[in-house]
C-alpha cells in the first residue's frame, strides 16, 4: 500500500487527501505552510477603496484572489469599470469571475513567467500604466521588477503571510514511521513548501537509510523550478503535473501506482 504525504497548504491539502483516500491511498497530511490572511488596515483599505485608479490588477494565488473579492465586495457594491483583471492560473481566475470581474490568466503555464507572456502586460501594453499586485508577503519579486522594467508602476497589495506549520514529537514519529514502510510518493507544490518540508526532514535528524527512502520516492511538483530545487537537495525522481490543481495531481499519482 502506497502512502501519500500531501504538503500543500490548507484547505487544498485536506481535499487532496480525501480524494486519495477514496481511491484507497493512504495519506499523511503534513501541510509544511499555513496561509494567514492580513486583516484590512487603513494602508490595505485605501488600496482597496482607491482601486479604480489602477489601469490593471493582478492576483498571483488563491489566497490573493479570495482576499481582494472578500474586501473589494465590502467597499465597491459595484465593481468599478476599466480595469484589467488577471490571475495567475485558472484556479484563482475561477475566484474572481464567480465576482462576475472579468479576469483572464495564461493560457499555458500558472507562475509569474507565465504571466509575463501574457500580452497585456507586454511593454507596448503597459507603458506608462499603474497595477496593483495583490500578492502574499515575501514572495518572488520576478512579476513586479519585470513589468517596471517594461514601464509600468507596480504598486504590490501583500494580503497574507505565509507561516511555517510547527508539528509535535508524536506528529513527527508518526511520519518517521509512514518513510519506515516505505512505498511514499510526496506532493510538493512550491519552493517554500518544499524548503519548510526539507526543515522539517532535517530537524527529524533520519538515519541514512530512511533519508535514502525521500530521495527516491517520487516527488509530484508543478513546475521545473520546483524540480530543480528538489533534485539540488538530492531527490531523484521528480515528476511534474502540467496545473498545480487537485484534479491534475491526482492525475499523476494515477500512472504511478495501481488505484481504483
Amino acid at each position: 500500500m502506497h502512502t501519500v504525504i500531501v504538503t500543500r497548504p490548507e484547505p487544498l491539502n485536506q481535499l487532496l487527501c480525501e480524494h486519495l483516500d477514496r481511491l484507497g491511498l493512504n495519506t499523511f497530511a503534513l501541510p509544511t505552510l499555513e496561509v494567514q490572511p492580513r486583516p484590512c488596515v487603513a494602508e490595505l483599505r485605501a488600496q482597496i477603496q482607491n482601486v479604480d485608479r489602477y489601469d490593471g490588477v493582478i492576483c498571483v494565488s488563491r489566497p490573493a484572489a479570495g482576499w481582494l473579492v472578500e474586501h473589494l465586495d465590502r467597499f465597491w457594491p459595484q465593481l468599478p469599470v476599466g480595469i484589467k483583471w488577471l490571475a495567475v492560473g485558472e484556479s484563482s481566475a475561477s475566484i474572481l469571475a464567480r465576482a462576475g470581474m472579468p479576469v483572464h490568466c495564461p493560457e499555458q503555464g500558472f507562475n509569474s513567467e507565465a504571466m509575463l507572456a501574457m500580452a497585456p502586460l507586454q511593454a507596448q501594453s503597459i507603458q506608462g500604466q499603474r497595477w496593483l499586485l495583490v500578492k502574499g508577503g515575501a514572495g518572488r519579486a520576478l512579476l513586479a521588477e519585470t513589468l517596471m522594467a517594461r514601464g509600468a508602476e507596480v504598486v504590490p497589495l501583500e494580503v497574507y503571510d505565509r507561516l511555517p506549520m510547527r508539528y509535535p514529537q508524536e506528529r513527527l514519529r508518526l511520519l518517521k514511521e509512514a518513510i519506515q514502510l516505505g512505498s511514499i510518493l510526496l506532493v510538493v507544490t512550491s519552493v517554500d513548501v518544499l524548503m519548510h518540508f526539507w526543515s522539517i526532514i532535517e530537524g527529524m535528524a533520519l538515519e541514512r537509510a530512511l533519508l535514502e527512502t525521500l530521495y527516491t520516492a517520487p516527488l509530484i511538483t508543478i513546475s521545473d523550478r520546483i524540480a530543480e530545487r528538489a533534485r539540488s537537495l538530492g531527490f531523484r525522481h521528480t515528476v511534474l503535473s502540467v496545473k498545480p490543481d487537485n484534479s491534475e495531481i491526482i492525475k499523476v499519482i494515477k500512472g504511478l501506482v495501481d488505484v481504483k
